[in-house]
């Protein structure tokens, strides 16, 4: 063999030798003292403050300066330290899950509110659509109800005008009636001053006599019907409650043509 070929096995087994056992890294911490007396310990000379390098020291590892025991527990400190630092992290990570979860929740509540607003106006606008086209036709939407008093009705909304002012109700149609009668709490409503109307004593069904007031409205309306002028009469109602607040008569509904739809629940008005 050769003296190359000694020199270059020689070199090659060292090669091995360093890559099998590889030096151990060095790192290093610089450790300095700020004018208030803290210590602060930096993994790269940069992170030192300029006025502050001249004092400088290098150590192996973090306060290697220090006797064993103090070494110990500055050590145990600091990982106290960063255990604490770290569990704060994690807290602080979870209010923002807790937050971030509240706020999509928020806003999917929010966005079927939004929806089911939507859907209730277009209800409305088509209900209005429907009613409109309705009154244009000469229909227009009654309520057939069953009532231990008076069985089956038709109620039938009118509107009741009155020195200015305007409500709307229910007067169930009655062909037997003579003429309109409103219940007395509609025509406190309406602020009708009784004293102005005639005061009189009708019989009623088993030869009862009550209270009236007979006097005129300035209009009522039922659909596209309307009547100005018109006289009513005001009594006060007595017995169960029922769903209505007077009677529809015969001095509205006298000379006109009309049909009762009772499957659809709509009265068809042929001025």
């Amino acid at each position: 063999m050769n003296r190359k070929t000694t020199t270059l096995s020689i070199f090659l087994s060292l090669f091995l030798i360093s890559c099998l056992f590889p030096r151990e890294l060095r790192s290093e911490f610089y450790g300095y003292v700020d004018k208030e007396g803290n210590r602060h310990f930096a993994d790269s000379i940069d992170k030192v403050p300029l006025e502050y390098r001249d004092s400088v020291k290098a150590y192996k590892e973090k306060y290697d300066d220090l006797p064993e025991g103090q070494r110990s527990i500055m050590l145990e400190k600091e990982r106290f330290e960063q255990e604490k630092r770290r569990e704060e992290e994690k807290r602080k990570y979870e209010e923002w899950q807790r937050a971030q979860k509240a706020w999509e929740q928020e806003l999917k509540k929010e966005e079927i509110i939004r929806e089911l607003e939507w859907e209730l106006k277009q209800k409305k606008w088509e209900k209005d659509r429907k009613e409109s086209r309705l009154k244009r036709k000469g229909v227009q939407r009654i309520f057939i109800v069953g009532n231990p008093v008076v069985g089956n009705a038709v109620l039938v909304p009118v509107i009741l005008g009155y020195r200015g002012k305007e409500i709307e109700t229910r007067l169930m149609l009655d062909t037997g009636a003579s003429m309109i009668a409103l219940h007395l709490e509609i025509a406190e409503e309406l602020n009708i001053d009784l004293r102005r109307f005639k005061k009189i004593r009708p019989r009623v069904a088993g030869g009862k006599s009550i209270n009236a007031y007979v006097g005129k409205m300035d209009y009522v309306q039922a659909g596209p019907i309307k009547k100005e002028n018109i006289y009513v009469s005001v009594i006060e109602h007595q017995g169960p409650p029922v769903p209505f607040n007077g009677l529809l008569g015969m001095n509205f509904l006298q000379g006109l043509e009309y049909s009762i739809d009772f499957e659809n629940q709509v009265i068809n008005w042929n001025p």
